[in-house]
């Protein structure tokens, strides 16, 4: 089980829940990781309150919705499709405006992996 952030309603952040959820575990093509940390912006506000642009490249919010472009964590599991990242590496999400499908707002997260970056370790 993982807490997630959701919301049922647009609005204000009165409408952000905590809810118990199970994590299924990654489709072929996706990486499941154990969030560290996500980033809050201007445009997850606009989700929210259902004032993002509208155009024929951005679906409208499923309700209940999920928030997050992106976030910062530990591959936990990899699906069967996926190369160049295993269980335990470090990475982060590449925002791609995809908060119906691949929200990162919640302790884990399944994010597709062309959406994912390693992190990068060198010595200076």
């Amino acid at each position: 089980m993982s807490r997630t952030i959701k919301f049922a309603k647009a609005g204000g952040p009165e409408v952000l829940e905590f809810i118990e959820t199970q994590v299924p575990a990654p489709g072929p093509h996706e990486v499941r990781i154990k969030v560290k940390a996500f980033g809050i912006n201007r445009g997850e506000v606009m989700w929210r309150e259902d004032k993002f642009i509208k155009s024929d490249s951005v679906e409208p919010i499923k309700f209940p919705a999920g928030l997050g472009y992106e976030a910062a964590g530990i591959v936990d599991a990899v699906g069967t499709e996926v190369t160049g990242f295993a269980i335990g590496d470090a990475v982060s999400c590449i925002p791609a405006g995809l908060m119906n499908q691949y929200p990162t707002y919640g302790e884990v997260s399944a994010v597709r992996c062309t959406l994912m970056a390693p992190h990068l370790t060198r010595s200076l």
